[in-house]
């Protein structure tokens, strides 16, 4: 199985800024989780017998990993600061999706999970956009030719403040969140598969130099 990078993102670091000058670096897609990978669930997807990879989303990961995009999920995981979710859990459960894509030869470069209650003072938990701004930063990924893909508000405002294009998964319902406001996306999809149908034919494949297809060894959180 491929490592897996930034288990834990936490919200002690300074809150972070994208700068106007587009940096070099590899283009990324950023995946939402829940609703988007694997099945959202009302009493949340607390341990590994209760995930769901929902069809076709390994085989559109494989797609992307072979257009030339690095792979960066990134999910708020807040139930983990209450005490709610089990860390190791968490973990295990980004260990499982990993395996899945990795069988269809796709990859997940890093994990991204924002694990600071709602009354923290976060700088990492969607819309902020630091989940994607410390992946980007470790990984020497780019905004420019990004995309985050979503099913809430919060995805569609973290995407837009990092600097990329966006796309709305509608088929998935996230009712708490409807009552946010956030840009609009600039594509809607059903699903992922959907989307990458979307990416791919605004983007046109580009190979992996040998130096992006290195995975950084895995860190673990607190």
């Amino acid at each position: 199985m491929g490592s897996l990078t930034g288990v834990a993102v936490h919200a002690n670091a300074e809150k972070p800024t994208v700068g106007d000058e587009e940096a070099e670096g590899d283009p990324a897609v950023f995946l939402d989780r829940d609703g988007v990978i694997n099945r959202r669930s009302i009493t949340l997807v607390r341990d590994e017998s209760q995930l769901e990879i929902l069809p076709g989303v390994p085989e559109a990961v494989a797609r992307l990993t072979e257009a030339g995009y690095r792979i960066v999920i990134v999910t708020n995981q807040r139930p983990v600061a209450w005490g709610i979710i089990d860390g190791e859990d968490l973990d295990r459960i980004h260990e499982d999706i990993q395996a899945a894509i990795e069988e269809v030869g796709g990859r997940v470069d890093a994990f991204r999970s924002c694990r600071d209650g709602f009354f923290d003072e976060c700088a990492c938990g969607k819309p902020e956009p630091g989940m994607l701004v410390s992946a980007a930063e470790e990984l020497g990924l780019a905004s420019e030719g990004s995309w985050m893909v979503g099913d809430k508000p919060s995805d569609v405002e973290a995407g837009r403040r990092f600097g990329a294009d966006t796309i709305k998964i509608t088929g998935s319902k996230f009712p708490w969140e409807r009552w946010k406001t956030a840009p609009e996306a600039d594509h809607h999809a059903q699903d992922l598969p959907a989307a990458v149908d979307r990416i791919l034919a605004e983007q046109p494949p580009t190979p992996r130099t040998e130096t992006s297809s290195q995975t950084v060894s895995p860190r673990r959180g607190s």
